[in-house]
């Protein structure tokens, strides 16, 4: 029995042992300088706007007295770098970008504030601000998509065109139809970039406490669902975000599952309010929450329809840009 223990006991030190060793290879390995964007709250140069007790980064561009329109990015926690070709509407159109409380550059703030209802809320103090009491032209991105729907639910007075470029799941019988799987791949080849990532992240030197898990999910997170891109390219970090906020990821998903971790029912409540027309922008060869699943999608609003972008993934700003461009352009004129 005696002999037994000591070799189990050799086996767990040996595994011990060897764990070590891989650690210390791994993180000598990847030695180096890695590091995150600043947010606007370490880099005053940053074009930023305060509301609501939080600092964004936010920035506008075109004529404040044409009509308003305003860019809600996807994530949670990401930011509005991939939707800047859209500043293309700056002729016509008074074009906002801002990136989301806690997310991408904007002031990191603690879990409790990183939530639906107050994204909600700071896209509402969004609106006022530049909007000047007017309604506006509301386009939303993957996540951003259903932020701005369900802001369109509870506001439909407050919304003019509303663009919505492959939202998430709206219902939670939608998110039982996507099949999305948030979190890490177990494609190994992923699983072995986010590894790296992970030890480079041990070396991230960053002003703020978030800054290495940030560092981590702003490079994974371009790979987290291969199906949403062309022949299974993906983008890279370095033009699809600048910084991801891995709380907001965290708590906001969180703020809108329920108790065994399934899609709120309810969300959009009001939607029928909303008289207006919905265009669903999508990408031909987004398998995930594409074409087939935005036509369901579609059903959830009283008037909708689809633009395709021909060539292009969930990423379609990135990867058709002007295309993406022309057929926002073509529905907001609709409206005049």
């Amino acid at each position: 029995m005696q002999r037994a223990v000591m070799m189990i006991l050799k086996f767990l030190a040996a595994i011990a042992a060897t764990g070590v060793l891989l650690f210390a290879f791994g993180y000598l390995a990847t030695m180096g300088e890695y590091g995150v964007r600043q947010t606007v709250a370490e880099d005053p140069s940053l074009p930023s706007v305060e509301l609501n007790g939080a600092l964004f980064h936010a920035q506008d561009f075109g004529d404040p007295s044409q009509p308003t329109v305003i860019v809600v990015h996807g994530g949670p926690g990401g930011d509005h770098r991939a939707l800047l070709p859209l500043q293309a509407l700056e002729d016509w159109y008074h074009v906002v970008f801002y990136d989301q409380r806690g997310s991408g550059l904007s002031a990191r703030v603690s879990a409790e504030q990183l939530n639906l209802d107050t994204f909600v809320a700071d896209l509402d103090a969004i609106v006022a601000l530049y909007g000047r009491g007017q309604p506006v032209h509301l386009i939303g991105h993957s996540w951003g998509g259903g932020l701005a729907a369900i802001y369109t639910a509870r506001h439909p007075q407050k919304v003019d065109r509303l663009v919505l470029a492959e939202p998430v799941p709206l219902t939670p019988r939608m998110a039982e139809a996507a099949g999305i799987v948030y979190g890490a791949s177990l494609d190994p080849e992923i699983l072995l970039s986010g590894l790296r990532f992970w030890f480079q992240s041990l070396h991230v030197d960053g002003s703020d406490s978030h800054a290495r898990s940030d560092y981590l999910f702003t490079r994974m997170a371009p790979r987290a669902n291969p199906e949403h891109h062309c022949s299974g390219a993906m983008n890279s970090p370095d033009t699809a975000m600048w910084r991801m906020g891995t709380l907001a990821i965290q708590s906001v998903m969180a703020s809108i599952l329920d108790e065994e971790g399934r899609l709120q029912s309810g969300l959009l409540d009001g939607i029928g309010n909303y008289a207006d027309e919905v265009i669903l922008l999508v990408g031909d060869c987004s398998s995930l929450i594409g074409p087939a699943f935005q036509e369901q999608q579609m059903m959830l609003f009283p008037a909708a329809r689809m633009a395709v972008i021909e060539e292009a993934g969930h990423m379609m700003f990135i990867d058709q840009p002007a295309a993406s461009v022309a057929a926002i352009r073509a529905f907001l004129a609709a409206d005049q």
